[in-house]
């Protein structure tokens, strides 16, 4: 009895290995027929699938009807995480099939800078180009912004504040996305503000929607860069909106000064 136990023990074993040997040697041919895409798209779509596509077949290396285990996933993951509307790409495979994860950037504002160049800023910070999947309905910032289109830069507070010199034209970017990304946040601001102004001082204007008036936002500075500080800004414009245009009207005044904190002085038209 013992004996057989043993026989039937070696005999088990043997034919797991068996079965690993064939699979290895077929895993070893198989080959890629199918790339599936899984984009989490968070608002409008800033690309189409055939960009990607062509993307891929630019960048990285063959995929289809190449064997699996000569396909660098992780080389393919890092090609497309320079495709300049993806974030948080993920590579992986499941029999034939190459998927790729990843999610869309959010545009934010659409920047004209003073050579009149366009590009897209998004909420992560990071410049896009522009395309004819812009969405229509976005922030404009223009003014002093001088820097052009540089798809490795990622305007942010790590990429920005932490320098410890800042050129004025970047700090001019990233108060553009700073605001940018406070507005786009507030389905209120989202629907009031349309544009962002950089004088030739360095402070900003905002151009509303509704109303033939200018918004003085001031300077954003090391300061005045705070959350705090814009957010207490906004909702001191938020209450001049509710509590005195709605009452007096939208044309009274040309512009809105917030630069002295609680004091808001409005000057007529």
């Amino acid at each position: 009895m013992n004996k057989k136990l043993v026989f039937f023990g070696i005999f088990l074993i043997l034919f797991i290995i068996a079965i690993l040997i064939i699979h290895h040697i077929v895993a070893k041919e198989k080959t890629f027929t199918k790339i599936e895409y899984l984009i989490t798209v968070p608002s409008d779509s800033l690309f189409s699938i055939n960009t990607l596509d062509s993307f891929i077949n630019t960048h990285c290396e063959k995929i289809l009807n190449q064997k699996i285990d000569s396909v660098n996933r992780l080389k393919i993951q890092h090609s497309i995480e320079h495709f300049p509307y993806l974030k948080n790409v993920n590579v992986v495979y499941h029999g034939h099939t190459l998927t790729i994860k990843a999610e869309q950037e959010e545009a934010i504002a659409r920047i004209f800078n003073s050579n009149d160049d366009s590009y897209l800023i998004a909420a992560s910070g990071r410049l896009m180009p522009v395309n004819q999947y812009c969405p229509n309905r976005i922030l404009i910032a223009n003014g002093n912004i001088n820097l052009p289109f540089d798809s490795t830069l990622y305007v942010c507070a790590d990429s920005v504040l932490k320098k410890k010199t800042i050129p004025s034209q970047l700090f001019n970017l990233y108060s553009v996305w700073k605001l940018a990304s406070y507005i786009y946040q507030d389905a209120f601001w989202r629907a009031q503000i349309s544009q962002i102004f950089i004088t030739d001082n360095n402070e900003i204007e905002l151009v509303p929607t509704v109303g033939q008036h200018v918004v003085q936002f001031g300077k954003l500075d090391n300061k005045t860069h705070s959350d705090e500080v814009i957010h207490n800004k906004f909702q001191n414009l938020k209450s001049i909106y509710i509590n005195g245009f709605s009452i007096r009207g939208w044309d009274r005044y040309q512009s809105i000064n917030l630069k002295y904190g609680s004091e808001i002085p409005c000057q007529k038209r």
